[in-house]
């Protein structure tokens, strides 16, 4: 057969700005400060608080390692939570445009009005819906109704966070909703009853953001 040759004109600008991994990392960061009481603290502190710490991957996941690493020396880490992305959709109701160029002059602090002057030329983000299931998992029933009224408190069902603190970032103010609540008790005769999980599905409304060109004018 023939072979077609295409060649591209137009140098590819590669750009990366980490903006999913933020958005897990801020999601995460919301559930990260979460505590349970327990009777007595093996952690050796004052008191019988113990936080949850949060790990990104499937719950089944996470629970295959804590059961593989569950011996007598090493004992069940519970509770825990579990994030993951499960899906990105668009929102074309939240969209304002294509290809939408905002142009704002800022001048520093103190600066030279001749030499210091610049136009920041920002194109319009594109708004995306991320899926997030995120599963406590407990070792007993007790612990588990304390993280869901933690939880079921603290969204209600909206929750805003702040993503970064830039001066001109303007999709920097994001809302968290809790969208589901399933409760399972998975407990088996392999993990000896000492296992039960609660499943929320979270929509985050965020952006996706080309970079903004800084000029001179």
């Amino acid at each position: 057969g023939k072979v077609i040759k295409m060649y591209v004109d137009q140098e590819f600008d590669y750009y990366y700005g980490e903006q999913i991994k933020n958005y897990i990392d801020q999601l995460a960061q919301v559930f990260s400060e979460m505590y349970v009481t327990v009777g007595k603290n093996d952690y050796n502190s004052e008191t019988n608080y113990v936080r949850i710490p949060i790990v990104y991957g499937s719950p089944d996941k996470v629970v295959s390692a804590i059961k593989s690493e569950n011996t007598q020396n090493k004992p069940l880490r519970l509770p825990m939570f579990s994030i993951k992305l499960e899906g990105i959709n668009i929102m074309l109701d939240r969209k304002s445009g294509t290809n939408t160029e905002h142009r704002k002059t800022v001048m520093p602090v103190g600066g030279d009005i001749k030499k210091d002057l610049k136009v920041i030329y920002r194109t319009k983000p594109l708004p995306y819906n991320l899926n997030f299931s995120i599963t406590a998992l407990a070792s007993n029933s007790d612990q588990m109704f304390q993280i869901l009224e933690q939880i079921l408190i603290l969204f209600d069902p909206l929750l805003q966070f702040q993503t970064s603190d830039a001066h001109y970032d303007w999709t920097k103010i994001v809302d968290a909703e809790l969208m589901s609540v399933d409760i399972t008790d998975n407990r088996s005769p392999d993990n000896d009853g000492r296992m039960v999980s609660s499943t929320f599905g979270f929509d985050v409304r965020g952006y996706m953001s080309p970079p903004a060109n800084i000029k001179k004018n």
